[in-house]
């Protein structure tokens, strides 16, 4: 009888919870009907690290769309419209849109965030993002990441679309065997690495296909070859420059070479 009673007070209070939401919501509901939207907050949350959409861009975006909320009642802003039409511009990740019963709209704005800067061989300059996915630059800023430039033919145009981030059971052939893929393999390696993210300028394909790493200290060239084994490679490097060359010199060596397996091998200056 007692358990009886318990279900039975645990379901009243259900049902007094849902008819107080019910109520409080209408009367929400009513009071945006009554309110305008007096002011329009946009912010980029993450500007301190990227610089590719200001306020303003958001705000041109919603004027060349005719859905700037201000001076319209709050019941009648569409939301979930308003942040698909802001989420259009290509170097947006997310957008949150919210009202207050103040009178308020606020939209957050996050950014997509490059890892690698692409110059292919048909002069075409793009980045691929930490997602995997290529993105075109912005007139307003450019990141300060690693190049990836040399014996690069893949067009923008044609590979837009793919995501090089996902798993290799869930990329077609074609795609796994073009550059960008390796390319977006190592970039996200380096730039997961803060000693790899600190020593690594440019990521170089040679006419051989093979990559080469160009760096920002001695020795400035290190001969990584094909992707294969990439993160025992950067091993066997970190390990090189923190316990092998101090003991020898940063200058001694012109490059360094990664295609070997279990050794690396040093070309003098």
């Amino acid at each position: 009888m007692t358990k009886v009673l318990t279900i039975t007070k645990k379901y009243i209070i259900w049902v007094f919870i849902i008819i107080y939401l019910i109520i409080s919501f209408g009367f929400i509901h009513k009071q945006e009907s009554k309110i305008l939207c007096n002011n329009l907050s946009i912010t980029v949350v993450d500007s301190a690290y990227n610089a590719f959409v200001r306020p303003q861009d958001v705000l041109s975006i919603l004027r060349y769309n005719n859905i700037v909320p201000l001076h319209h009642k709050l019941d009648s802003i569409n939301l979930n419209k308003l942040e698909k039409t802001v989420l259009k511009n290509q170097s947006i990740k997310k957008v949150t849109a919210y009202k207050t019963i103040k009178g308020d709209v606020k939209i957050l704005i996050s950014q997509r965030k490059p890892i690698v800067r692409i110059l292919n061989y048909n002069g075409e300059s793009y980045y691929i993002d930490e997602r995997g996915n290529l993105m075109q630059l912005s007139n307003n800023y450019t990141s300060r990441i690693i190049i990836a430039l040399g014996a690069i033919n893949e067009p923008y145009d044609i590979l837009k679309d793919i995501n090089f981030s996902k798993k290799d059971s869930s990329l077609d052939e074609i795609t796994k065997k073009t550059k960008l893929f390796d390319i977006y393999t190592l970039a996200k390696y380096i730039n997961n690495n803060k000693f790899l993210r600190a020593l690594i300028d440019q990521i170089y394909i040679n006419n051989d296909g093979d990559f080469e790493l160009i760096t920002k200290i001695n020795p400035s060239v290190i001969k990584f070859g094909d992707a294969d084994n990439y993160d025992k490679k950067f091993k066997k490097l970190i390990i090189f420059y923190k316990k092998e060359l101090p003991k020898v010199g940063w200058n001694k060596y012109k490059t360094i070479n990664l295609m070997y397996k279990n050794q690396i091998v040093c070309e003098k200056r």
